[in-house]
This record gives C-alpha cells, sequence and structure tokens, in this order.
C-alpha cells in the first residue's frame, strides 16, 4: 500500500484551501490518505500527484469529490433545536411582519452548505407551521451545497426513520409521506418552498446579492482557514438585507464582526446598517 509523501499532501491541501476554504493541518495527512486511497483504486492511480493532476482537471467536479473527502456532511432535522425556536420564534415573524408591508419582495432564507437537505426542510416545515398560510407562499429557501451527491439525496427528499428521530410528531405527521418500503418523503407543501443547487459557498457568496432576511451556515466554516472564514462572513454578511440574521453552528463565533454586523444570541448575528 502506498503512502501520500509530504509534497503530495502540500499539493493537495493547498488545492483543497484555495478552491473550498478547509484548511487541513499537518496531522491530517493520515486521514486525508486513508479517504481518498479508495479513489485512487477507481481510478486505476499508484501515486496521489497523478491524482491530483486528475481532480484538477475535473474543475468543479473535482473539487466536489475532495470536498466530500474530508468533511463528514453530518446534519440531521431540527438539528441545534434551540436554534431552531429562535428562528421559529423571532425570525419568521419578524420577516412576516415585514411581508405585511405594501410592494415588500418575497422573503428569503439561504441554507448554505446544506448537505442532504434536512436543514432546508425543518426551515420549510418551520414556515408552514409559524406564518399565516397566505404569507408563507411567499416564502423562499435557496438550499445550497457544493457536493452534488448531496443534492442529489436532498431533492429526492426521502429519509429512512432513523433520520427522523428530531422531527416533533406533529411535523412528522403533517409534513411527511410514507413510502412502500418504510422510508418517509418530505411533503409537496413543504418541498414547494426550497430550491436546491450544487454551488461552492466560496463562489456563491462573492456573487449574491443582498436579498436574504435570514442566511444559516452552521458547522461549514469549523472546516475553514481563519482567512476563509473571515472572508465567508464578509461574504455572507453581504448578502444580507438590512435586519437580516446570520446564524452559524454553536461551536462557531465571529470574533471580529464586519461593522453593521450585531451579536444577538448564541451564534447569531444581525445585520444592522447596508
Amino acid at each position: 500500500m502506498f503512502d501520500m509523501s509530504d509534497s503530495e499532501f502540500r499539493l493537495l491541501r493547498e488545492f483543497i484551501h484555495q478552491e473550498t476554504g478547509i484548511h487541513l493541518p499537518d496531522t491530517k495527512r493520515t486521514l486525508l490518505s486513508n479517504r481518498l486511497r479508495p479513489r485512487l483504486k477507481a481510478y486505476s492511480m499508484t501515486n496521489f500527484r497523478d491524482y491530483y493532476v486528475h481532480v484538477r482537471a475535473l474543475g468543479d467536479a473535482g473539487v466536489a469529490e475532495l470536498a466530500d473527502a474530508v468533511t463528514t456532511g453530518t446534519t440531521e432535522f431540527w438539528r441545534f433545536p434551540l436554534q431552531m425556536q429562535f428562528v421559529s420564534g423571532e425570525i419568521l415573524p419578524q420577516m412576516a411582519s415585514r411581508l405585511r408591508g405594501r410592494r415588500s419582495p418575497d422573503a428569503r432564507l439561504w441554507s448554505a452548505g446544506c448537505s442532504t437537505g434536512e436543514e432546508p426542510y425543518s426551515l420549510a416545515m418551520a414556515v408552514l407551521d409559524t406564518v399565516p398560510q397566505r404569507l408563507a407562499t411567499r416564502f423562499r429557501i435557496d438550499a445550497t451545497d457544493l457536493s452534488p451527491r448531496a443534492i442529489e439525496k436532498a431533492r429526492a427528499g426521502r429519509y429512512k426513520t432513523s433520520k427522523l428521530t428530531g422531527v416533533p410528531p406533529p411535523a412528522l405527521d403533517r409534513y411527511f409521506v410514507v413510502e412502500p418500503d418504510g422510508s418517509r418523503a418530505v411533503s409537496p407543501l413543504a418541498r414547494a418552498l426550497v430550491s436546491f443547487r450544487v454551488e461552492n459557498l466560496q463562489d456563491a457568496g462573492r456573487t449574491a446579492p443582498a436579498s436574504y432576511d435570514a442566511i444559516l451556515c452552521r458547522n461549514v466554516m469549523i472546516y475553514f482557514s481563519e482567512t476563509a472564514r473571515r472572508q465567508s462572513v464578509t461574504d455572507l454578511f453581504g448578502a444580507l438585507r438590512p435586519g437580516g440574521w446570520l446564524m452559524l453552528g454553536p461551536s462557531e463565533m465571529i470574533l471580529e464582526p464586519p461593522p453593521g454586523l450585531r451579536h444577538v444570541a448564541p451564534s447569531v448575528y444581525q445585520k444592522t446598517q447596508p
């Protein structure tokens, strides 16, 4: 069995960081080697330098393949319940209140790094439970992830019962349909609020207009270098409307928020100015 050399690790690490913001310290060389060996075997390759050349030539598909290898993609419905309570109790009612104004644009949320769809579908169900029906149809949830494999699963919207343990029983009855194989499919009502697309956060944040009322980017930047984290926060800040909300994972904290972004609750920030 072949090992990953220092130079091969540096090549792959720098490419991953450049394209995704993910930082791999020296201690992660064995992990990266173990995660990538099955890919080399699939391509009948015997060294990591050839694989590096190959994934570079693949473009976005190669970047996604590497990101899949170095991240866990862990997610679940109603993840971080206290944050979801804040969404339902504070953020969604304020968004609904704005919609009552004349000629107000539709409410928009962004699930950045949505993985296999549990987070955006949880948001959709929260909207349907919290917001009056005539306003709920004006909510739009954009769900993006770097991994085409994850987005394909998210669009399918089918989950084994073991994946649904966090779903409140009333929501399980209202927003899921039992499939013949015993799995559950997200109902058309909840699906209608969510749009999925493959997108690299490093690119999406820089080009997104200031049109989002709330952005959830939870446990995504834990993989990033400090430089990439700062840039991503700046980009996400720019994508928020004035008064909009940015939610991070409970273990994530912005040490130096951009001017105009204030801390209002654990891992929750609000944009107070353009």
